[in-house]
């Protein structure tokens, strides 16, 4: 059964024998996960700065960037292609891409290549959270907005040649405008073969309703229910370490919080 026979399924149940829909969340979230088995304890890995740390802590929430604000033209390919309707007229999609909102995880717990990317201050006060992704999912998919269906994906990112991509872009943009938009919406889940090191797991959200073209998402969380553990940039001084972790507990936090021991391990090896 594919995704939209599924949907209607979902449907059909509650009309004739009454489901409650909150009894069907994990059936749509199933329907909304590409690439990715959520039936495993599989944990994702977040690497962000101090300072978004402390706000989400003190704030109770996570934030999604809005997609426009990427610099990688070759993300959802889709979105830079010029669409033509049946009639040859242009299709204008920017107002559909600035509904986009990402949020970027890995399935790496830990690498050299992720630190120096995502840290982006010389004091290299930056954080590592992580998270069940189905818990992750969970949250964030928000079963009362009537376009659910159409708003929350999690997904594993594919990564293929830019050979393959082309021919996928062919594919997708012949039906792009007759699949409720998920050709759109698998394009965020495909990237070219240089980056598969990130082993990247993204949450997307598209606003459907009370849309107001802000350049962040926020959703709620129960910080201590949904973040497993926070681990501290390995090149921190210990005094770092200290003060940050005692900010940290103090706003509330009570799960582990420990310093990256990346390059300990590193230069610890002995080679023969």
């Amino acid at each position: 059964m594919n995704r939209q026979d599924e949907i209607r399924k979902l449907s059909l149940d509650r009309m004739i024998n009454g489901v409650d829909i909150h009894l069907q969340k994990d059936s749509y979230i199933a329907c909304n996960t590409l690439n990715l088995d959520l039936s495993s304890e599989l944990s994702l890995y977040r690497i962000i700065g101090y300072d978004r740390l402390l706000e989400s802590l003190k704030d109770g929430q996570l934030s999604m960037s809005r997609f426009c604000s990427f610099e990688d033209k070759n993300e959802a390919f889709i979105l830079n292609s010029d669409i033509r309707d049946s009639n040859g007229n242009h299709v204008d999609l920017e107002e559909e891409k600035n509904k986009y909102y990402v949020q970027c995880w890995s399935k790496c717990e830990e690498s050299n290549a992720l630190w120096k990317i995502y840290t982006m201050n010389k004091d290299n006060k930056t954080v590592k959270i992580k998270a069940s992704a189905k818990k992750l999912i969970t949250v964030l998919y928000n079963i009362e907005n009537p376009l659910h269906h159409n708003s929350y994906f999690i997904g594993g990112v594919k990564y293929e040649s830019n050979e393959y991509i082309k021919k996928l872009q062919k594919e997708l943009l012949s039906n792009f405008l007759f699949d409720e938009g998920m050709s759109l919406t698998r394009t965020f889940f495909i990237k070219e073969m240089p980056y598969d090191y990130e082993h990247e797991v993204r949450l997307v959200y598209k606003a459907t309703t009370d849309w107001n073209n802000e350049p962040y998402f926020y959703f709620p969380i129960d910080f201590n229910d949904l973040i497993d553990e926070i681990v501290l940039h390995p090149k921190l001084s210990d005094d770092d370490c200290q003060k940050m972790t005692a900010e940290i507990i103090g706003l509330g936090y009570r799960g582990k919080v420990s310093k990256s021991d990346l390059y300990t391990k590193f230069n610890s090896v002995s080679v023969f």
